[in-house]
């Protein structure tokens, strides 16, 4: 993503953080990054913020694992964390997660309080005149319709959608979203 100045870029490390000789690490596409030593998966995530006249790295911003789609609202970024079920909120002015935002499916193990894994947020589109964002939960079929304003309950529901959402655009002018899926053969407009 770039900044509306055209003077930052802010980056998703899938792979997290770089590694260092303390750490287990895997070879993902060439790069060594830190591991879990069971299941060999990233276990942290990551955006880089990029100075584009100096092609530089000037911040590295701890976030959930895999992050993925981002979108703009106003001064904050948000960062979809596809295996923490997540949207990290980043204020782009100190460049620091202002808060994080649960978007695990509402089901569970009975007597836990965690919800179940597996909603898989990939892709964000933010609606700025409602301050709402609309994220594509792969592995739900559905896209979450989330309040950017509530700090205590901000998922505002779910819209079904077709198998394996990937992609999400909100269009202001005729008021839809368009969403793409990843697998079957439609798309789907809401």
């Amino acid at each position: 993503m770039i900044s509306s100045d055209g003077k930052t870029a802010y980056v998703s490390n899938e792979g997290g953080r770089v590694a260092t000789d303390a750490d287990f690490q895997v070879n993902s596409a060439g790069t060594e990054i830190v591991a879990d030593q069971v299941v060999g998966a990233a276990i942290t995530g990551t955006v880089s913020v990029v100075d584009l006249a100096s092609m530089t790295v000037k911040a590295t911003i701890d976030t959930g694992l895999h992050p993925t789609g981002m979108a703009f609202d106003g001064p904050h970024l948000l960062v979809a964390n596809a295996y923490s079920d997540s949207i990290s909120v980043i204020y782009t002015p100190t460049n620091e997660v202002e808060r994080t935002i649960d978007l695990g499916l509402p089901i569970g193990v009975p007597g836990e309080s965690q919800p179940a894994y597996g909603a898989a947020p990939n892709s964000i589109a933010v609606n700025g005149a409602q301050r709402v964002a609309y994220v594509a939960l792969y592995n739900a079929n559905a896209i979450a319709v989330v309040d950017l304003i509530n700090q205590k309950k901000p998922l505002l529901g779910m819209i079904p959608v077709a198998y394996a959402p990937s992609s999400v655009a909100f269009d202001a002018h005729e008021n839809v979203l368009i969403v793409a899926n990843d697998k079957g053969d439609r798309k789907s407009v809401v």
